[in-house]
């Protein structure tokens, strides 16, 4: 089957659309796996913390 110019456009303007969407969700899954970064290295913070705390009470400083 022979394809005009119309047609190739819209068929690029399809695959074009489609990429877009492939790109945004990987763009919301990186982010995703950032925030879940974040929050597991302010917990591993807070927690590094508690243990330095509790020792110092423990040694009474």
């Amino acid at each position: 089957m022979r394809y005009g110019h119309a047609e190739i456009t819209n068929e690029f303007a399809e695959i074009t659309n489609e990429s877009a969407e492939i790109t945004n969700a990987i763009a919301e899954i990186t982010n995703a796996l950032a925030s879940k970064n974040r929050r597991h290295r302010h917990d591993c913070n807070n927690l590094a913390f508690s243990r330095q705390r509790n020792a110092l009470q423990i040694f009474g400083r």
